[in-house]
């Protein structure tokens, strides 16, 4: 199972993170390491869960949707999409996702499990898993 994820800059600007995980318990572990726990619990705002395929399918359709909104295309940029917000980001996913008869192969993370963190990633994934 892969997640495709979003998530608002922590510094409070208008940019968002998308991203893709096969491994995602590291990937939400890495993200957490760059903060302190007093200062900043890391976590994806918006997240959706299927097959590998799938998911990469999404990825590379939203690369194309806000590829004019990505700044900087080098390594550890080229995931932030400039002036939209999560929900903005949830939008054009839903949008792909039915453009493309995905609705039954990919999972949105409702709202009541969300943000997506280190605390609670493990009931997360039980719940959603094929």
């Amino acid at each position: 199972m892969k997640m495709l994820y979003a998530f608002l800059c922590p510094f409070g600007t208008k940019n968002t993170k998308i991203g893709v995980s096969l491994r995602i318990y590291e990937r939400l572990g890495t993200y957490q390491n760059s903060y302190s726990a007093e200062g900043h619990i890391a976590g994806f705002d918006i997240a959706w869960v299927g097959k590998d395929r799938h998911i990469d399918r999404l990825e590379k359709e939203l690369k194309n949707v806000f590829n004019k909104n990505i700044a900087d295309d080098t390594r550890g940029f080229s995931e932030w999409v400039s002036g939209y917000t999560p929900d903005d980001v949830a939008a054009k996913v839903e949008e792909l996702i039915d453009g493309f008869g995905l609705r039954h192969h990919i999972k949105r993370i409702g709202a009541e499990d969300l943000p997506v963190t280190v605390y609670n990633l493990d009931e997360v994934l039980e719940k959603y898993q094929d």
